[in-house]
């Protein structure tokens, strides 16, 4: 298990901007230092706190489903 860094101000406003039009893949891209698990993690808390709200929008979800798709047909 990797060490665990708190998320910057920064980088939680970033997410925040991005989260309704990003995927978590290019999400990953945006912070190559996160992983998967973490960026969802904090996804959750800031949906929690009322800081996002909302869900994606429908473009961005047809991307990350495309994605899924083609991860499971790689495995």
């Amino acid at each position: 298990m990797g060490k665990k860094f708190r998320w910057t101000e920064i980088e939680i406003r970033v997410l925040k901007t991005l989260y309704k039009e990003f995927t978590i893949k290019e999400l990953m891209q945006v912070f190559p230092q996160r992983t998967e698990e973490s960026i969802n993690s904090q996804i959750k808390r800031l949906k929690d706190q009322g800081i996002i709200d909302g869900g994606r929008n429908p473009e961005t979800i047809e991307r990350a489903m495309k994605e899924r798709d083609l991860k499971i047909k790689k495995e």
